[in-house]
């Protein structure tokens, strides 16, 4: 057998092989082409142009492939793709194929691998693929192939930097299966102007899986090892000017997800709080190629979540008014309104905290299972459930000011002196009677604090526990139920994000460069759809 490394700034090593006109032949029926980039080479930010039809916006210059949207308008029309799902079956025997595999780096983004092929030898037509790559294929992540695509391209999302990689293709029919031979493949460092995390400290065993979001100006992925495996820096692309504030450089980016489909790294700035335009959403694809400069309808803000049908974010019509949910396909065309949330701030008051803006919504999440939305208003001390048809649902939090399906929370405004609950943005309601919630505690010199609540039989949310040793976050802050029963807690501004095991014990410290954390979500894969909630 025949192997092809690529080594970043060594160029190519070949081994019991021949390289002849930039082709190897790795094994019988096999053929690889492997090309390297170095990391001290990134593909750079390309400037933003004029262009395009999102959100509403008119005909542009007809802008390359970064482009801005405008607003307003008649509203475009863009079908949302579904994610790739899972195909191959090691079905029947498993017989000889004779495969042509090409693999590359994603020139853009040279963590990322890309692979193309071919396949013959099955009995059947191919009715499934994927392309298995790891460190070591005993512990290989699984790309799953979209059969519809040319050459079966199929991006390789997770690689460490600066690593080499095995590299295997498996295909399927209704009756038997075959796997190539395994390839290397070595990726590339991290993109100019995103930065490593500072320091990792392993206490247990990680929860297995990425962690998606916002670290200072950039949206990033990293593993449960710490190492950032995908980083996109927006600081050169600049933002939308509102006309009641400033607009210019991307001084931070505050919610990053990726899309529906897994097909885009979604982003945004943290925008105006109360303004009418302004603030700035981005899409890149995850290949790097490319990136959109979005300016949704609205002033929007804070966060936004994605859904089958494309994203919702929060954002004000006006100066002076209140912020509602707007739904959007991902590239933010058909923008529309979904329900203006004045009633929530009615429903529990503001406390009286920082900012002359009538509300403050800060996070939005969107739970597929039960077609709900969840809200956060800064000042309200409270959760509120919002369907996904656009009617207030129920809360849990403080006592409210009016008749509302509402849970009595447990150490909130009202019920103690010094309540653990005073102000939050990230929570997870992760199941009807469970709730995770990241309060910051008071502007100033405030506690944060990460909170489990549980709705006993009689109304009331029970506390079961709190935790502050991830330190403080007077924004911002996430928290998240993992799949093993964990608990993912970051306080942003502190650039500290805690994985605690189900009894607060530690597992796992990341820290931040001194930027700091936005939002993050957990993800035990980078394909398919997200986790519900998130």
């Amino acid at each position: 057998m025949n192997f092809l490394s690529c080594w970043p700034g060594r160029g190519y090593v070949l081994r019991r092989g021949a390289r002849s006109a930039g082709v190897v032949v790795l094994g019988v029926g096999m053929v690889a082409a492997v090309s390297c980039q170095s990391p001290s080479e990134p593909d750079p930010v390309l400037p933003v142009a004029s262009g395009g039809r999102h959100a509403g916006g008119g005909e542009g210059d007809g802008g390359g492939p970064t482009s801005t949207a405008g607003q307003g308008g008649e509203g475009g029309s863009t079908p949302q793709s579904a994610p790739v799902e899972p195909s191959f079956v090691a079905v029947g025997p498993e017989v000889e194929c004779t495969f042509e595999v090409k693999a590359t780096l994603a020139p853009a983004m040279p963590t990322v691998g890309v692979v193309e092929f071919s396949a013959s030898g099955l009995h059947q037509p191919i009715t499934g693929a994927v392309v298995e790559f790891g460190l070591d294929l005993n512990q290989a992540i699984e790309a799953p192939v979209d059969l519809t695509a040319p050459s079966y391209h199929t991006l390789l999302i997770g690689m460490k930097p600066a690593s080499t990689y095995w590299v295997r293709v498996g295909v399927s029919s209704a009756t038997n299966h075959c796997y190539s031979q395994p390839l290397q493949l070595s990726s590339g460092g991290l993109r100019a102007g995103v930065a490593p995390l500072r320091e990792v400290t392993i206490k247990g065993e990680p929860t297995p899986g990425f962690i998606v979001g916002a670290q200072g100006a950039s949206a990033i992925i990293f593993d449960q090892d710490g190492d950032v495996v995908w980083g996109y820096s927006f600081q050169s692309v600049g933002s939308f000017e509102p006309s009641c504030g400033a607009g210019g450089a991307v001084a931070r980016i505050f919610a990053a997800k990726l899309s529906y489909d897994g097909r885009y790294m979604l982003a945004r700035d943290l925008g105006p709080f109360d303004c009418g335009n302004g603030g700035s959403y981005y899409r890149v694809p995850l290949d790097g190629s490319a990136i959109e400069r979005i300016d949704l309808p609205g002033g929007d803000h804070h966060d936004f979540t994605v859904t089958p049908h494309g994203i919702a974010y929060i954002a004000k019509d006006t100066k002076g008014g209140y912020d509602k949910i707007y739904v959007a396909s991902s590239d933010g065309s058909d923008a529309r309104e979904l329900v203006d949330l004045e009633r929530v701030v009615e429903i529990y008051p503001k406390g009286g905290g920082p900012g002359e803006e009538k509300s403050h919504f800060n996070a939005i999440h969107y739970w597929e299972e039960r077609d709900i939305y969840t809200v956060s208003n800064r000042e309200s001390d409270a959760i509120v459930e919002v369907s996904g048809d656009g009617k207030l649902v129920r809360g849990i939090g403080k006592s409210t000011s009016e008749k509302f399906e509402s849970t009595l929370a447990e150490s909130t405004l009202g019920q103690t002196e010094t309540p653990l609950w005073r102000v939050q943005h990230g929570h997870d309601w992760y199941a009807p009677n469970k709730l995770l919630v990241f309060s910051n505690g008071d502007f100033i010199g405030g506690q944060a604090n990460a909170l489990h609540y549980t709705v006993g039989k009689e109304g009331i949310a029970h506390l079961d526990w709190s935790y502050n040793r991830m330190g403080n976050s007077a924004t911002q802050g996430d928290i998240q139920m993992l799949p093993n029963g964990h608990v993912m807690v970051c306080a942003s501004n502190s650039g500290i994000l805690h994985e605690i095991d189900e009894d607060q014990g530690l597992v796992v410290q990341y820290q931040a460069p001194p930027e700091g954390f936005g939002y993050l979500t957990h993800r035990p894969s980078l394909y398919g759809a997200p986790p519900d909630g998130r």
